[in-house]
């Protein structure tokens, strides 16, 4: 939702459903040298990825389970891709800025939205969003940080190995540090008497089982290096 309407090749990390929670770590190591050479194209030096955490999706009413519980609902998400993923599940896509979300989730004007655990809590949605369905997959593929490619060059060779090794431990330490937050966040509430319904592998493929056509959607408009993102992704994909 960030890049890939100036950077098409970079769409296929922005599909839902790319891989999971589990697995985030092996298919970010394999799209790592992909998303560099799309980087580079552009002026920028992709340096190290980071872990969002699990999609959730957030109702006023009820858990949002299976396509019957999506169909008429007005649900929030960022970007254009979730928002076909929301129509091909039933639902009606609204865009609300975050800073506007709990006004509208409080007012009506958006039944639900598809949110980030920090969000929950960082936001206080849970006050008039107190159902919650855990996807268990990231909400974006993959999220990079990065610097320009200039600056990049203009930094000494030791000072490069410097950053390329922080960054390393960098994504480790997202990986753990998002998780170990998120599990804290989301223990805290459930105890405020929010109500917590973690996606079955089956109910969560067939979800996105029906947003299939929009990876074969994707692959014509991306270019060869955005293709062999989605080659990766095919063998990580949730469904």
């Amino acid at each position: 939702s960030y890049t890939s309407g100036k950077v098409p090749d970079f769409l296929g990390i922005e599909l839902i459903g790319g891989f999971s929670v589990q697995n985030w770590r092996e298919a970010r190591d394999e799209i790592k040298p992909i998303i560099g050479e799309i980087s580079a194209q552009h002026g920028v030096k992709a340096l190290h990825q980071y872990y969002f955490g699990p999609v959730v999706a957030q109702d006023r009413e009820k858990f949002l389970i299976t396509p019957d519980d999506y169909k008429g609902r007005k649900v929030r998400a960022a970007g254009r891709w979730f928002e076909k993923s929301l129509e091909m599940w039933g639902a009606t896509p609204s865009f609300i800025d975050a800073g506007e979300l709990y006004t509208g989730l409080q007012r009506g004007t958006v039944d639900a939205a598809l949110v980030l655990w920090m969000m929950v809590e960082g936001l206080k949605l849970y006050e008039v969003a107190p159902w919650i369905t855990d996807f268990g997959v990231p909400t974006s593929n993959s999220g990079f940080m990065a610097i320009n490619m200039d600056t990049w060059n203009s930094i000494s060779k030791k000072d490069q190995e410097i950053m390329l090794a922080a960054s390393e431990e960098a994504e480790s330490y997202s990986w753990e540090l998002t998780r170990k937050i998120d599990a804290e966040r989301r223990k805290g509430v459930e105890a405020k008497g929010v109500h917590v319904y973690e996606l079955t592998s089956e109910e969560k493929a067939r979800l996105l089982k029906l947003t299939e056509p929009l990876w074969d959607e994707a692959r014509g408009i991306i270019g060869p290096l955005g293709n062999k993102i989605i080659d990766i992704l095919e063998k990580y994909r949730v469904f």
